[in-house]
């Protein structure tokens, strides 16, 4: 399995912006109207939603960590999305502070969208 295959369950390297973005916020979100609608509509058991959800949810925090990577910081700092309020000041900054330029200690930058 290639590096590229497995990177939305890696904690390892980094990710721009706008892989953050499209990654965790749009895929995510479309994921979870589609499985809700569904689960509406088919009255289907909470137990089993957890099953979807949570692949959802490591996929999340393991992109929050890349990202933190992105920005040279440690993704121990992803722990902060479990306080209340801090975890607001938290996905803006995943969302709005640019990355490193270059090298840094976790890796290459990622490359742009269409490289």
């Amino acid at each position: 399995m290639s590096t590229k295959d497995q990177f939305c369950f890696s904690a390892e390297g980094r990710c721009n912006r706008m892989d953050y973005l499209l990654s965790v916020w749009i895929f995510q979100s479309v994921v979870v109207a589609i499985v809700s609608i569904v689960a509406a509509v088919f009255k289907i058991e909470s137990l089993l939603l957890l099953v979807i959800y949570l692949p959802l949810w490591v996929m999340g925090l393991l992109a929050g960590i890349r990202r933190l990577h992105d920005i040279d910081q440690s993704g121990w700092h992803m722990l902060w999305s479990l306080v209340p309020v801090a975890n607001i000041f938290l996905v803006a900054w995943l969302l709005f502070a640019p990355g490193s330029s270059g090298n840094n200690r976790f890796g290459a930058p990622t490359p742009a969208q269409g490289s």
